[in-house]
Order: structure tokens, then sequence, then C-alpha cells
């Protein structure tokens, strides 16, 4: 009878083992466009061995690793200071990816921040007001390239329809108890397609009187960098820890990740008639709220066939970190504000499947 049970137990053992190394390649992400070619490559193969944890914040997904997740998609910048922080020390930069992704959104015609000084100025999350995180951290960095800082404005962290709602009605900062400041809000810093959302809705307010524009490109203020486009940046990234590399059974399903993700990129970039932009944008709106809708957001499919559209939502994937790793070094210490960066924080190409 022991022998019995202990035979009983190896193979209990030896299944749970079994089980363990089938479990799909856990990535975790945020609420943000870095997301929308994973969502496309789940709903066109269902069978892709990657389950995707919604996180609702860097919290979350600080949550998730600590629970075992293999992979983030999230900024480079905000990738970049994970790994600083030694939250998850072996973090490594995978993919990097460049769209157009950050506007200053005002109702004023301004052509710098220098313009909006004095001015009370709305910094936003998808979720949560973002403060420290990845918006943010670009948002300061920006000023600094136009000769100004936080000090020069009444700054408030806002979820961003609360912040789409403070903006549009034109009362006083404080009327949001998350604010401070009895002047109206003047900008609001978005990420594509909320920027091409509320352009859209603010076209459809007829008689309002108010126009929302794209003021200030921030892509456009990081100038010297040859790597990239002018009017593009590294935002994008994916990230990866190098011992779910060790694993095999983990690098093969990371091989596959990568496959369908740049499918998907694909997809996106030449969905040029309006059908197949409308058909994309049901699918990532949709997707969306299947893993986001928890945390109360809400993405139509009119507002990202939009930004699709009108080319505010491309992505880039066709250099490799090898070829850009000089400039992403250089922009990754800028927007951090740091003088080095954790060593190893890019994977070599000699460690990619």
């Amino acid at each position: 009878m022991k022998f019995a049970n202990n035979i009983f137990a190896i193979l209990l053992a030896l299944s749970l083992q079994a089980r363990g190394a089938e479990l799909p390649l856990q990535i975790v992400a945020a609420p943000n466009p870095n997301v929308f070619p994973l969502l496309i490559a789940l709903h066109d193969h269902p069978d892709l061995p990657v389950r995707l944890i919604a996180a609702k914040n860097s919290a979350g997904i600080d949550a998730a690793f600590d629970q075992g997740a293999d992979g983030v998609l999230a900024m480079t910048y905000a990738i970049a200071q994970k790994a600083r922080d030694g939250r998850v020390p072996d973090l490594a930069l995978a993919g990097v990816y460049f769209w157009r992704g950050f506007f200053e959104m005002t109702l004023t015609e301004a052509h710098s921040f220098k313009n909006l000084k004095g001015k009370g100025l709305i910094v936003s999350g998808p979720v949560t007001g973002g403060t420290g995180g990845a918006p943010d951290m670009l948002f300061q960095a920006a000023l600094a390239r136009d000769g100004t800082s936080l000090g020069d404005f009444s700054i408030c962290h806002l979820p961003v329809m609360q912040g789409v709602t403070l903006l549009e009605s034109g009362k006083p900062m404080d009327s949001n108890p998350a604010c401070r400041g009895m002047m109206p809000a003047a900008g609001i810093l978005l990420v594509e397609p909320a920027s091409s959302g509320l352009i859209l809705k603010s076209s459809m307010s007829l008689g309002s009187g108010k126009s929302v524009q794209r003021s200030i490109d921030v892509q456009e203020l990081f100038s010297g960098y040859t790597s990239w486009q002018p009017d593009e940046l590294p935002h994008g990234g994916f990230a990866i820890r190098r011992s779910a590399l060790k694993d095999p059974v983990k690098r093969a399903q990371y091989a596959a990740f990568m496959k369908a993700y740049r499918e998907a990129i694909d997809k996106i970039n030449h969905a040029d008639g309006m059908f197949s932009r409308i058909r994309l944008g049901r699918t990532i709106s949709s997707e969306m709220d299947k893993y986001f809708g928890q945390y109360q957001t809400n993405l139509p499919a009119m507002v990202v066939a939009n930004a699709i559209g009108n080319g505010e939502m491309r992505f880039r994937d066709d250099r490799t970190l090898g070829s850009i790793q000089a400039d992403l070094t250089s922009f990754l210490k800028e927007v951090l504000n740091a003088k080095t960066l954790p060593p190893g924080l890019f994977l070599d190409s000699a460690e990619q499947p």
C-alpha cells in the first residue's frame, strides 16, 4: 500500500510538472496602445499560447510579475524604469515599436508649452491619474525639451475621461476635487487614439463654440535622433524575463507571440479601406472591453478606426534593437532623467529564439 501511494505521488508530481510546462506565456499590460496588436492576435488566433493579464496601472503590473508574469507590453521608458527600480531584475527589452502617440490638446492655439505658461494643464492616465507613470515621465521630459518645467503650470493628474470632461467644461480646475486652481484647464496630454476621439467628439458638438486641436506634437519636440522619423518616437515596448527564455516551452511561446504580434501590426498598417479599418476598430474595441472593461475603460470602434485612418495610429517595427540602441539609450536616459540605464536592459540578438 505504501509503495502504491509513493507511485501515485510520483505520477501526480510528474503530471503537475507537465501541466506547468504547458502554461501559456503570461503577458501583463495596462490599457495602452501597445496592447492593440496583441488583442488582434488573440482574436485572430484563439490557440495562441499567450495569456493576457489585464492590469489597472503600474502597481497592477508589479503585482502580476510578483505572481509569475513572463513579460509586459508597455512604454519603453516605463519598462526601463521598472528594470531600474529592480522590481523585475531580469527584465529585458525585446521589441521596440515606433508610433505617433502623444499630443497636447488645447481649446486655443498654442505652438509650444511656453505659450501655456501660468495655465492649468492636465496629465491623464487611462484609468487612474497616472502620477509618475509613463505619460507623466514623457510629459516632464517634453517640458524640459521646450524650456519649461512643472513649476510653470498648475498641473493636475486625472483619469482620461475625467480630464477630458474638465477641459471641455471650462470650469475651474478645482471643480474636480483632485485638482487645484481657480482657472480653467488650458490643455490635456492625450495618447492615441484618445486624441483622435476627442477631436471627433469636438467636431460633432456643433454649436458648442469649442474646437479641440492637437496644438503640440510631443514627438517633434524630441529632435536630434536619427534612428527614427521626426514625427515618431520609440514609445512601444515589449519586455520579457530572461528566466522565462531559459525554458524551451516559453521560448517557443515567445516566438509564436512575436510572430502574431508583428502580423497584427502589419494588419493595422495596411488597413487602407474604410471597412477594414472599421473591422479592426470593432475587434480592438470588443477585446478591450473583454479584458479591460472591469476598469470602466471605453474605447468606441469608430474612434479606433478614425485614428488608423488619419495615420495617427500606425506602428513601425522594421528596425532591430541593435541598429537603434545608441539613440534609444539616449532617449530613455532623457525621459527617465537618468545618467545610466540598468546593465542588460536590451535583449541581445543572440538571446532571441
